[in-house]
């Protein structure tokens, strides 16, 4: 497979121009594709618009020259200049042909990246005019290149870097208009506060954004942060402190408000230290902390993100009339159903465990469809286990552990081969789910063991109907 090559860099086309001329076109025509999928708006038939589609510049040309032509666009899409020069003085194309193919090859290299410094190079060597630079499409191309330079810039070792000062390349070089400069500006602006404020600070010193709409972006983004509860407190303040926000915006009506939302919404997502911090710092109430902290306690629950839900009660001293309460027991069977779902078996005991759950084995089934589809798989296999896991939770549970479709599967034929373990499960429920869960990680010797102990039991009990299996002679 050919070398990757980026022609925007100058090692890259150095690098292709020493190739033979041969591998030259292979390199060219694997990015062709490549090249036909980024540019489908300049390409679909609509390359003579972007140029101006003139009646007088439809010329009838050869098989020969037509592909002369194709190959001026993909070298100029490439940056490579100097072949595309070649291809016009080798095939002696007319200067209005080769126009329109330094035109198209013009706007697809700066629609893919390419430098600023490049593309003005192909400008002055293809002496293109004035008017085609300030063309709708250039134009409409060059806004696109400046948001990109803006936003994400060039792609450096995998990572996504802004690069401002192409962007004020692209401005300049093109005469792009102050209005559209400052709306993208402020645009990106309003997006670094909310994770990279030096860069937002430099786009409003370079950009000359004026002092109001900075204050009041930045206003608006730490309130949507903080309410939003998703946010680094310290990371809000930094950008109240670099933009000098007033103390009575932050004892504004608004912000409280806002800090309440948040507050309220990091408990609900078990962030218990965040809402600890917006509690210090926007100094909340004690009465509105205990009310919001029910809500937000019930919804841990019910998530299933039982550890929190535990710190939170703990936390905030939440009464016990309110852990007994209709709404908390609800609350906690949705969380022991949420748990088995996806397979945090612990944690689900231990709901079961401090709520003294009473829950079926049908309500499991029925908001866990895998084990539904396990369920009617021993159903075909062993009715008698089938049976028992329509009565017994601690089956259930132990079945939880096979309900992907992988591990159901390898369940499946370990129960067919061990046919001793379905009557140990109607036995003993309790214990034989655990040995369900385990006994295909059990090393072979340790498997024997276990099916000659039942085995021998049964046989016991074959020839002594009248023994109990819990007496102390049968022991």
């Amino acid at each position: 497979m050919p070398e990757k090559y980026d022609f925007s860099k100058i090692e890259d086309r150095k690098k292709f121009e020493k190739l033979p001329k041969e591998e030259q076109d292979i390199v060219i025509g694997e990015a062709q594709e490549e090249a036909e999928n980024l540019a489908k708006r300049v390409e679909s038939g609509e390359a003579e618009k972007m140029v101006g589609n003139k009646e007088e510049r439809k010329i009838v040309l050869t098989s020969e020259q037509e592909k002369a032509k194709q190959k001026i666009i993909d070298y100029l899409t490439w940056g490579n200049i100097n072949h595309a020069l070649e291809i016009k003085e080798e095939f002696s194309l007319q200067k209005e042909i080769t126009q329109q193919a330094a035109e198209q090859g013009f706007i697809k290299y700066l629609l893919y990246g390419g430098n600023v410094d490049t593309a003005l190079e192909i400008k002055r060597r293809f002496s293109l005019s004035e008017e085609f630079i300030v063309s709708p499409e250039v134009q409409r191309v060059a806004r696109e290149r400046f948001i990109k330079f803006l936003s994400i810039g060039d792609i450096d070792f995998g990572f996504k870097t802004r690069d401002i000062d192409s962007a004020f390349e692209i401005k300049d070089k093109f005469s792009l208009s102050e209005e559209f400069i400052q709306r993208a500006a402020g645009e990106e602006f309003i997006k670094c506060l909310s994770g990279n404020v030096d860069t937002a600070l430099e786009i409003k010193k370079r950009f000359f954004l004026s002092e109001e709409f900075v204050q009041q972006a930045a206003k608006e983004a730490f309130i949507d942060d903080l309410s939003g509860g998703g946010g680094d407190i310290d990371f809000l303040f930094e950008t109240k402190n670099k933009f000098s926000l007033p103390r009575e915006f932050i004892a504004s009506t608004e912000v409280q408000r806002a800090a309440k939302q948040g507050f309220t919404a990091c408990l609900s997502i078990g962030s218990i230290n965040s809402a600890l911090e917006i509690k210090k710092r926007f100094s909340l109430s004690e009465e509105f902390v205990q009310q919001a902290a029910k809500p937000g306690y019930i919804n841990c629950l019910s998530s299933g993100y039982i550890n929190p839900a535990f710190i939170i009660r703990k936390e905030f001293s939440l009464p016990d009339e309110f852990i007994i309460s209709l709404d908390v027991q609800r609350a906690a069977k949705q969380g022991f159903i949420n748990c088995l779902s996806i397979g945090n078996i612990d944690s689900a005991l231990e709901v079961r465990k401090e709520f003294n759950l009473s829950i079926t084995s049908q309500e499991i089934f029925n908001q866990v469809p895998e084990l539904q589809s396990l369920l009617f798989q021993i159903q075909k296999i062993s009715l008698e286990l089938f049976n028992q896991a329509q009565k017994s939770i601690e089956v259930v549970i132990s079945l939880v552990a096979f309900k992907d479709k992988f591990k159901s599967d390898k369940f499946i034929r370990e129960i067919q081969k061990n046919p001793f373990l379905f009557s140990a499960i109607s036995e003993n429920p309790r214990f034989s789910s655990k040995l369900l869960i385990k006994y295909s990680e059990l090393d072979d010797l340790s498997q024997e063991n276990i099916k000659f102990l039942f085995e021998t039991k049964k046989e016991i009990l074959k020839t002594n109907p009248e023994l109990s299996p819990e007496s102390l002679e049968f022991r």
